[in-house]
């Protein structure tokens, strides 16, 4: 819904919906001005001219998640988010750039798993990857990582083992 004042507002405006009715929210975020709005089946962008979101990724609708999009931080002009299934992308408001070969590939022990949370400093991004197994104790390794572009190629580094629990 809309209004001029939300603070104020006694009534609301028109209704604006955005993705799949069954599709929940999984986080707001603002890129470039603009807002951007995940869903379980996809991550939507506002239209000013036609006002509307618009669902930048139909490839989500065939797998909707909870994960999806749940966790993000914008870098540059970039907006850095996770996904199902051991995914990481990045959006600039317009082009999709996934990321998740990185923690998939070979797939060994030592490294692998699922973005559990994402930030970033002025130099790179951190990230808490937990290990692929199905371990919910209180002392599942989960790793510390940085994650950096230089000259066009990216970086993963391990920084540090932690133990925290689903």
């Amino acid at each position: 819904y809309s209004t001029t004042d939300p603070a104020a507002a006694t009534t609301w405006g028109t209704k604006y919906p955005a993705g799949e009715a069954s599709a929940p929210i999984t986080n707001l975020y603002m890129l470039n001005n603009a807002i951007v709005l995940g869903t379980e089946t996809g991550l939507h962008t506002w239209n000013d001219v036609d006002l509307k979101f618009r669902n930048m990724t139909n490839q989500f609708l065939a797998d909707p998640d909870t994960a999806n999009f749940a966790k993000g931080v914008v870098r540059g002009s970039w907006l850095y988010l996770t996904t199902a299934k051991q995914g990481l992308v990045r959006f600039n408001g317009y082009a999709l750039e996934d990321l998740s070969e990185l923690f998939m590939a070979p797939r060994l022990t030592t490294y692998g798993g699922r973005v559990k949370a994402v930030t970033q400093d002025q130099h790179q991004l951190y990230l808490l990857v937990d290990t692929p197994t199905v371990d919910t104790s209180l002392t599942k390794t989960t790793r510390l990582m940085s994650l950096r572009n230089l000259g066009g190629e990216w970086q993963l580094h391990t920084l540090a083992n932690v133990d925290i629990a689903d």
